[in-house]
């Protein structure tokens, strides 16, 4: 039952409708230093797309894990997001890609699933949008298209990937980055890895999950 509808639908289209259901209740996870809800957008793409292949449950979980370390560090890398551009479906977007990649080449050679995830992450990079903030603070309903969608491209910028499709050198770079962050910085998406590849920290270990149905700023208002 894919996206709740009993027939079941394609991936991309159950991502559409359970990520826009992430933002019903306002109650989604988040991260500090990335300033958004990685989860949010990874849960929808790698839900979706271990159903459609029947991945085992450990493969789902390493798609889980890959999509987030990945949302969260591309998220901190930008130093909070430009004027006016809503988290959701930016940096989250690419999280989604890389739990639908990961999962895509679950059966591959490492090499091969490796040269899959960079493709997606760069398709991603090029196909994610840039949501108008006041859409959320205004209280417009059009704000729970955000996720949804960032969790479709996700997934079909993944499937772009499978598909052969290739994004343009250093996409996430040279492009998404210096237009989405306020104060981008590549060199935190590595932070805490060492040069004998050993990760020091991971960031889904800072994860959080509201305790109000707003967003983390204005709790304390509450």
């Amino acid at each position: 039952m894919r996206g709740g509808f009993p027939e079941g639908v394609p991936a991309a289209v159950a991502g559409l409708v359970n990520g826009a259901a992430m933002t019903v209740l306002q109650l989604q996870d988040g991260h500090r230093r990335a300033r958004g809800r990685p989860m949010s957008h990874v849960l929808a793409a790698a839900l979706a797309i271990a159903e459609e292949i029947g991945a085992p449950s450990s493969a789902f979980l390493d798609a889980v894990m890959a999509g987030y370390e990945i949302a969260a560090r591309v998220g901190a890398s930008l130093g909070g997001m430009q004027a006016l551009l809503h988290d959701t479906d930016t940096f989250g977007c690419i999280g989604a890609a890389v739990a639908a990649a990961h999962l895509l080449g679950c059966e591959h050679s490492a090499a091969e699933r490796t040269a899959l995830i960079e493709a997606a992450i760069g398709n991603a990079a090029a196909v994610a949008l840039f949501p108008f903030r006041d859409t959320c603070m205004e209280g417009a309903s059009a704000h729970h298209l955000f996720v949804g969608l960032g969790v479709q491209n996700g997934i079909n910028a993944a499937r772009g990937a499978w598909a052969g499709l290739v994004p343009s050198a250093a996409t996430l770079e040279r492009f998404f980055g210096p237009r989405a962050g306020e104060a981008f910085d590549p060199s935190l998406m590595t932070d805490g890895i060492g040069s004998d590849g050993r990760w020091s920290r991971y960031e889904i270990e800072d994860a959080y999950l509201k305790w109000h149905p707003v967003c983390a700023h204005l709790g304390p208002m509450l």
